[in-house]
């Protein structure tokens, strides 16, 4: 890696030490378009940049060591300010708020698994006619990953229900889901699967 090159030019190692990016990263964000040289020796090959290049590798760093995504990287490189580096570290943040959520509904869920096991059993079966008994739910379509919330959610609005109601569950609250929905006598009843 040479000195400068001729009219203030960087070299890439000089570059590296300014900006605390590696020498390698340098040449994988030239090849990927992302931080390009400013002009390259035909004959050495040798990358050199432009002094103006520092501010914008110490930007791109710092988005870098926030573990934004380099397609972001490559869309900020079109326009490298600090206005901008904000932009996209909001739209970071907002990205890893929903991750932290996904994980969350996750650790809920695992919770739950294991404070309540599921232990297959054999039950002897005896069939008998009931007459029929009045029937509650909960309609709502929600995304997997917010399935565990919105089932408490559910459990929760029935159970409040039935409290205004005056009656007492004769089983479990329990929940399920179905393709299309079922018919209601009443159109007052909340509904939710």
């Amino acid at each position: 890696m040479g000195q400068s090159g001729k009219d203030g030019r960087l070299s890439i190692g000089q570059l590296s030490s300014m900006s605390q990016i590696s020498v390698k990263t340098l040449r994988y964000y030239d090849d990927e378009g992302i931080l390009k040289a400013a002009f390259v020796d035909e004959v050495s090959r040798y990358r050199y940049y432009a002094p103006a290049q520092v501010e914008q590798a110490r930007l791109l760093q710092n988005l870098r060591f926030a573990q934004v995504p380099l397609e972001d990287l490559r869309e900020f490189m079109r326009e490298p300010t600090r206005e901008h580096q904000a932009q996209l570290f909001n739209r970071h943040i907002e990205r890893l708020r929903a991750q932290v959520h996904e994980l969350n509904s996750g650790i809920r869920s695992l919770t739950r698994r294991r404070d309540y096991p599921w232990h297959p059993q054999v039950y002897a079966v005896k069939g008998r006619v009931r007459p029929s008994v009045p029937l509650v739910f909960v309609h709502d379509r929600v995304g997997l990953g917010d399935l565990e919330d919105a089932r408490e959610a559910a459990r929760a609005e029935l159970s409040e229900y039935l409290g205004q109601q005056g009656i007492e569950p004769t089983s479990p609250l329990m929940s399920y889901s179905c393709q299309t929905r079922p018919a209601v006598e009443d159109p007052q009843t909340p509904v939710a699967t």
